[in-house]
């Protein structure tokens, strides 16, 4: 493991010891507070550590002169580790939502063979990795090109036509807006780097290596048609087990947050 730092965090709930830890792991833009409407809606025995990303929330900014803190997926996912050892966490199931889900599907490729107490993933949102090569080098210039607008233009500006994009099509105009004043309390270029170092042309198809003895979870909102579509085909080819949740988009937990709670209770209830 690299000397990754440990990240900011939250925790919610009793002792980290005393019951498996729910391990939450926002996506892109957000932090550990976009988890809180959730976190209302779990038992007061659940435990929750709640992290924050690099360049996100109350973790420290992203330096790119800083040639040792790469800040790629693998980093992140050292730093992830030495967050919940720190905090002394022994059992805990993964959740991470879109960019956290994509971290948590590599995190558990790296660590599962020699981590007893990862679980099992809940991915909300996550995908896997592209499964033609031929498709990263567009994928490349879409990242760039958001990349050089996070760190080049003003944020509101940039975050108004994020939230344009067809996977944020479920949000009416007042969500849009809500999202994008919380947003831009963020740091563009920390914004940026990420962005690059995370991109989805750089990600392996994690599904070819993927721990066949690992109790895996998908969660996807039912308005949300380009991962509806992807959840069947990792429930038909990896045997993966997806849950649809109603009246939600693309980030489930946040438009239906007590159903999202119910369904990580109903996950943890079954394998207990």
């Amino acid at each position: 493991m690299s000397k990754a730092p440990r990240l900011a965090c939250e925790v919610f709930g009793n002792h980290l010891n005393q019951r498996p830890v729910l391990v939450l792991i926002h996506g892109f833009l957000g932090s550990s507070h976009d988890w809180h409407r959730t976190i209302e809606h779990l038992p007061v025995n659940q435990p929750v550590l709640a992290i924050d990303l690099p360049g996100h929330g109350r973790s420290p900014l992203l330096d790119p002169n800083d040639a040792e803190a790469r800040w790629d997926m693998a980093q992140i996912c050292d730093a992830i580790k030495r967050t919940i050892n720190y905090c002394g966490v022994r059992e805990y199931w993964l959740v991470g939502y879109s960019l956290g889900a994509r971290l948590a599907m590599q995190y558990a490729v790296r660590s599962q063979s020699q981590d007893a107490g990862l679980l099992g993933v809940m991915l909300e949102a996550g995908h896997p990795g592209l499964t033609e090569s031929a498709e990263r080098p567009a994928r490349w210039h879409h990242d760039q090109a958001w990349a050089h607008r996070f760190e080049s233009e003003p944020l509101a500006q940039v975050l108004d036509d994020w939230y344009q994009q067809g996977v944020f099509a479920s949000l009416n105009r007042r969500q849009r807006g809500k999202l994008i004043a919380l947003r831009a309390e963020n740091h563009g270029p920390s914004l940026a780097m990420m962005m690059r170092q995370c991109s989805l042309a750089k990600q392996p198809d994690w599904r070819l290596h993927w721990p066949s003895d690992l109790k895996t979870h998908y969660l996807v909102g039912a308005q949300d048609d380009k991962f509806m579509a992807l959840a069947q085909q990792l429930a038909q080819q990896s045997g993966w087990h997806c849950h649809t949740i109603a009246k939600a988009g693309h980030n489930t937990h946040q438009q239906q947050p007590r159903a999202f709670a119910a369904r990580m209770m109903q996950i943890l209830n079954q394998v207990e």
